[in-house]
């Protein structure tokens, strides 16, 4: 069975795709207007090169009209997007901000910190001893897609908003993903390490693949001047099946040495061909970790959000080791269809939260001849599905909102929440601490995110830093372990592991730049000392 993406929402994006593109959107004119661009196009690789990135560059102008800014003030992309660029801005590096006025799109490539780095070919084809890089995946959205998944289906400021700060708050975690990469290369005795920095870019879009494509040329455009970025799969940029299109490969083979997981890529970034086998390897090693300690070994019934390539594998994991399937929840006709194939018995919830009319028939439709159950949300789901005692969320970020941890606190079963979701929990006055500690106080354990999921970004590293299938698997392996860790060192002890393991990578990170082999992304370390009840209640808006 192929894997399916769970990323292809239940929509027609012509229905939802607003008039204005991007590049013409008030908030990105008023952003660009203000800004006066030269002609003179730094040399590529112009911040991987620098002595100090920090600094950046004069705003330019390419030949084919693409303007790009280096901010590294967050005022001042909150003068024209909202405070929110301040909350999720986090000592970050810088943000290159670009759009093409002709083609139509705008986009981002946020690098929240640079690492030196000796095994990039950027260092050897510039006789360099090292080279400032870091590496994060690229998200790309239609004004469809943007505006459905940042729900602002009405608005398309929000929309553009909501893709800002998302790229801001997925450059902040991948820096203390590498780190937890690194310590577990390292404490199973493997000789190389990743050296990198955390970044993640985005690119917003016309509605057709010809749209699509020269936005995407745009970024290689601007990818290749920076050099510091090492972009990879993310939202909408791997394989379309529905068009059958490697989106991953069309920009690989524009930037070669600046992505890392195609097979149009330089040889050493090319990575395994496929890495979410691996990614679900590493979660579903969590997943047992946590269950034999805090479940006693049982094999208990699970909700699984996602079914795409990495959702698949988990399923089948925990289906032939004896779980349920309490239900699989997921905004994808084309996953469910899948799932219900692989799984003729199993409850399935299509979400159709926000679909127009003409969307919601189609849906019902399908819905009727494949048995899915519609639902509005991740609760409306679970509440089919008392007897679930895991939770594992593997589709888009910030799955584990005020609403879902509220119920899971209060009206579910679940006690385990470990998947391969990006940034799982979601944001309350801009921080992911108070759905953190409330679900600690609940006495759930939910894994750390960035730690779960990390071997879906190692396996686009293998081919440098020589790291064949039996290390693989020992990296595996070892994010079972991290999960007993937090279990004793955390979770027993009053606090939540997604706090307690950003925080030791957060102090590896601060020592690397303390000893000047990296730069940017400095983390204010803070004791991790437990809100009251009553504070985490205000916070969350619950009542008594």
């Amino acid at each position: 069975m192929l894997p399916v993406s769970s990323q292809v929402a239940v929509q027609n994006s012509a229905l939802l795709a607003a008039t204005i593109s991007p590049a013409n959107n008030a908030l990105v004119s008023s952003l660009f207007e203000s800004t006066s661009f030269s002609t003179q196009v730094p040399a590529p690789g112009i911040l991987a090169l620098a002595e100090d990135p920090s600094q950046g560059f004069a705003p330019f102008q390419t030949a084919r009209g693409t303007e790009v800014m280096f901010v590294n003030d967050p005022a001042i992309l909150a003068e024209h997007f909202g405070d929110s660029m301040q909350h999720h801005w986090d000592n970050s590096l810088g943000a290159i901000v670009f759009r093409n006025q002709e083609v139509g799109n705008f986009g981002a490539v946020v690098l929240h910190g640079l690492m030196k780095n000796q095994w990039s070919e950027l260092a050897r084809q510039n006789d360099r001893e090292w080279v400032w890089q870091a590496l994060g995946g690229c998200m790309a959205f239609d004004n469809g897609q943007c505006q459905r998944i940042f729900g602002a289906e009405a608005h398309a400021d929000a929309a553009i908003i909501g893709a800002l700060e998302t790229v801001l708050g997925k450059a902040m975690a991948m820096t203390p993903k590498w780190r937890v990469i690194d310590t577990s290369l390292t404490q199973t005795d493997h000789p190389l390490t990743t050296d990198l920095g955390g970044a993640k870019s985005v690119h917003l879009h016309g509605p057709s693949l010809d749209d699509k494509r020269a936005s995407i040329s745009v970024l290689a455009e601007v990818v290749q001047i920076i050099g510091a970025y090492i972009a990879g799969a993310d939202q909408h940029m791997g394989y379309d099946y529905i068009n059958n299109i490697n989106w991953s490969n069309e920009l690989g083979q524009l930037i070669p040495v600046n992505f890392m997981g195609a097979s149009t890529v330089h040889e050493g970034y090319k990575g395994m061909d496929n890495p979410s086998p691996w990614t679900a390897r590493g979660t579903y090693a969590g997943l047992t970790a946590a269950r034999d300690h805090l479940l006693e070994g049982q094999t208990a019934p699970i909700f699984f959000q996602g079914f795409g390539g990495v959702g698949q594998v988990i399923v089948a994991d925990a289906v032939a080791d004896g779980h349920p399937i309490a239900g699989i929840h997921d905004v994808s006709i084309f996953a469910l269809k899948a799932a219900r194939q692989a799984y003729p018995k199993a409850p399935l919830f299509l979400d159709v939260g926000g679909l127009d009319d003409a969307a919601m028939a189609e849906a019902s439709a399908v819905a009727k001849e494949y048995n899915f159950t519609l639902v509005d949300g991740l609760v409306d789901a679970m509440k089919y599905a008392e007897e679930a005692r895991i939770l594992s969320p593997n589709a888009s970020a910030h799955p584990i909102d005020r609403d879902v941890a509220v119920y899971l606190a209060n009206e579910s079963n679940i006690k385990i929440v470990v998947g391969a979701a990006n940034n799982m929990l979601g944001l309350v006055q801009g921080s992911q601490d108070w759905i953190a500690w409330y679900l600690q106080q609940n006495s759930i354990f939910v894994s750390n995110d960035s730690s779960t999921n990390r071997m879906g970004a190692l396996s686009v590293t293998v081919n440098k830093i020589d790291l064949g299938e039996g290390s693989l698997r020992a990296q595996v392996a070892r994010v079972g372990v991290d999960r007993n860790n937090e279990i004793f060192q955390a979770f027993l002890k009053g606090v939540p592991p997604q706090l307690w393991t950003d925080q030791q990578a957060m102090e590896s990170w601060n020592e690397l730049v303390r000893r000047g082999l990296a730069i940017g992304g400095v983390f204010p370390i803070i004791p991790l000392a437990p809100p009251s009840d009553e504070d985490v209640k205000k916070a969350l808006g619950i009542k008594d």
